[in-house]
């Protein structure tokens, strides 16, 4: 990894190290942890150990007891560090990305988000309720209907790239706007 990549994650994590009050001990562990880890890692896994860090936060925050926390300005200024678009890319930007191989392109949104295609279609059977993301997926794990099927609804939903990545953790994905 270059330099400057390397004093530009430096910064970032400093800035939400900076943010996070003292006696919030468990998050700024988070944090710590996914610096000192990138620092000495392969690129791959300091992207991964970033990803890792993101979605450790969203869980501190998902915890009944820490809910309130989210209100606070710390808390929302964590948020936006953490989901911040790289200084080069702005809203209605079309970023190529490939998901297992196959090209898609992905908008960024309004707020600084990377979005997966929209059909018009599908979005008004889901704000309907006519079609159910959840029972869509009990009905995958229970094998009535292929995994891939899931998967190409939620590629063509407006789904964000990274909850995408959540939900799909075993596909490849390759983004510029992460490597």
């Amino acid at each position: 990894m270059a330099d400057k990549e390397l004093r530009k994650l430096d910064e970032v994590f400093d800035e939400i190290l900076q943010v996070i009050p003292e006696d919030e001990s468990t998050l700024r562990a988070i944090v710590e942890d996914a610096k000192s880890t990138y620092q000495f890692s392969p690129e791959w896994m300091w992207r991964t150990r970033w990803l890792e860090a993101g979605q450790m936060f969203s869980t501190f925050f998902n915890d009944p007891k820490r809910i309130r926390l989210l209100e606070t300005e710390w808390a929302k200024k964590v948020k936006e560090i953490f989901t911040r678009p790289p200084e080069d890319v702005k809203p209605g930007d079309e970023i190529i990305i490939e998901i297992n191989g196959k090209s898609i392109i992905t908008t960024i949104d309004k707020n600084g988000t990377q979005r997966l295609p929209e059909d018009d279609l599908l979005r008004e059977l889901i704000d309907s309720e006519l079609l159910s993301l959840n029972k869509l997926a009990t009905y995958v794990c229970a094998g009535r209907f292929p995994e891939d099927l899931k998967r190409k609804i939620y590629q063509n939903i407006g789904y964000s790239v990274c909850g995408y990545s959540e939900v799909f953790t075993n596909d490849e994905i390759s983004n510029p706007l992460w490597d």
